[in-house]
């Protein structure tokens, strides 16, 4: 017995990777597995997959037995492991790498409010994550850490910026893994490696409390950024939003309750144009509409639909907001530790951003964050004539390792590039509404991710959709290769 929950007998670790978080809280609580047996098998997995997935930057095995002993076993996840993305949120006492070097890490002072209310829901944080530096990719391939690798294919990337997140899932490391997403990190790794990943409404899921950004570059300098969890099931991740929004999911009208509703008749508007013109890969458009061929079953109303943009006026508006917001983090950091920065502390794309950064004007930056806005009202009125909408997650499979490198010197082709991979997925951080990938279709021993969002605040629909396409069409299986 652990922290006086469970007695326990050991489940075999193929056991443990069939279970979700809901699944495995049950066992604790009925006493077959104890939380020590289950941080056990974690440890045993996050060290194989080591080399050949490489997604962890810290294993907090001094921090488990911790947790443990402050287990309340009334908790709703008592027991139950995850892991918590190495940038934007706090684990007091711990580093965060933020994806770089020495430059980039820091000491966490405290909690993150999100990170307490991990803890007291029960779940037992057992490593960092890896991300791209800064969280500034659609892939997770830093110079510090190393590429990433998709579970179900070494030679590919497994999306960014929670793309450790989205391996250790996929891998069956842990049931849950904490993201954010501010134009798509989410959903990216969730797409990239079959698994379920929802960013919620603005303003659901806490951010905070800041602590400045000298003390912790993260990609919370934006209110499109969104934090959750990347699961593999969508039980794990209406119940985990209901705890960190601090609801109570027993109650109605909690997350968890939206699943047992039967979505109504709906109107569906199906997207296969990316809003400004870049090329959708053909297997990513069929499946899309494959997918909406299976809502039509359900005898729902599915139409085409398309969604215009100005798309160099949107990345001209993308490209000096970031910039500006990359140039003051930056600085903020270089003050915190007490000296400026050198060449070789950040990657030359961060670099290069932060320095066109520090040279718009205010008036640019406004007007930049006007067009943003346009882009998001445009939206938001465009999703107003259906319940749901349904795109491809990603324009393409996942990407070869190295597709996307951070160490090049052509700012412009890399901005890019890194757009012509998530032409959908922005939209939604701008307009404030939920998306979830939904992992439903594996071609060539890859996963394709398929979309589904809407207005802000139909969180309790995307969630109630998003069961009922698991329980008609299921979900991809979890990623055994990596195992060897």
């Amino acid at each position: 017995m652990t922290g006086g929950v469970g007695e326990g007998s050991v489940l075999t670790r193929d056991e443990y990777r069939r279970q979700d978080a809901v699944g495995l809280a049950a066992l604790v609580r009925r006493g077959e597995v104890s939380p020590r047996e289950l941080a056990d098998i974690v440890l045993d997995l996050a060290a194989a997959q080591k080399t050949p997935v490489n997604a962890l930057t810290a294993v907090l095995d001094g921090e488990i037995d911790r947790q443990m002993a402050a287990l309340d076993p009334a908790a709703p996840l008592a027991g139950v492991p995850m892991m918590i993305k190495d940038i934007g949120i706090f684990y007091a006492g711990t580093d965060n790498c933020n994806g770089g070097g020495d430059f980039l890490r820091t000491t966490a002072p405290f909690d993150s409010t999100i990170t307490a209310r991990y803890k007291q829901a029960g779940l037992v944080i057992c490593g960092k994550t890896t991300t791209c530096e800064l969280a500034l990719n659609v892939v997770t391939e830093s110079r510090a850490f190393g590429p990433t690798r998709n579970p179900h294919d070494p030679s590919r990337g497994v999306g960014g910026s929670s793309g450790g997140a989205g391996a250790v899932v996929a891998a069956g490391v842990v049931p849950v893994a904490h993201g954010s997403d501010n134009g798509g990190s989410i959903r990216i790794p969730a797409s990239s490696c079959g698994v379920y990943g929802l960013k919620p409404s603005r303003g659901i899921v806490p951010t905070g409390p800041a602590v400045g950004i000298g003390r912790d570059v993260s990609e919370g300098w934006s209110v499109t950024n969104c934090n959750h969890v990347l699961t593999r099931s969508v039980r794990d991740s209406a119940l985990l939003l209901d705890i960190e929004s601090g609801g109570d999911p027993r109650t109605p009208g909690s997350y968890a309750d939206a699943l047992s509703q039967e979505p109504r008749t709906l109107t569906v508007g199906v997207l296969t144009e990316a809003p400004g013109g870049t090329p959708i890969a053909p297997v990513c458009a069929d499946r899309t509409l494959a997918t909406a061929k299976r809502l039509e079953g359900f005898g729902w109303s599915v139409e085409p639909a398309r969604f215009t943009i100005d798309l160099e006026r949107m990345l001209w508006a993308l490209r000096i907001v970031a910039g500006a917001s990359l140039w003051y983090a930056l600085a903020e950091r270089a003050r915190f530790v007490g000296r400026e920065r050198r060449p070789g502390d950040v990657e030359p794309i961060s670099a290069l951003w932060a320095e066109e950064g520090r040279r718009h004007t205010a008036a640019e930056l406004v007007e930049a964050t006007e067009v943003l806005g346009g882009v998001a009202r445009d939206f938001n009125a465009f999703a107003e004539r259906y319940d749901i909408l349904l795109t491809p997650t990603l324009a393409e499979p996942p990407l070869p390792i190295g597709a996307c490198s951070q160490m090049g010197e052509d700012l412009d082709a890399y901005i890019r590039s890194v757009y012509a991979n998530v032409p959908f997925l922005p939209l939604f951080n701008s307009s404030g509404g939920p998306a979830a990938s939904l992992p439903l279709w594996m071609e060539s021993g890859l996963p394709i991710g398929i979309q589904v969002g809407a207005r802000p605040g139909m969180d309790r629909l995307i969630l109630a959709v998003s069961a009922l396409i698991e329980r008609e069409v299921g979900f991809t299986p979890l990623a055994d290769r990596w195992l060897g």
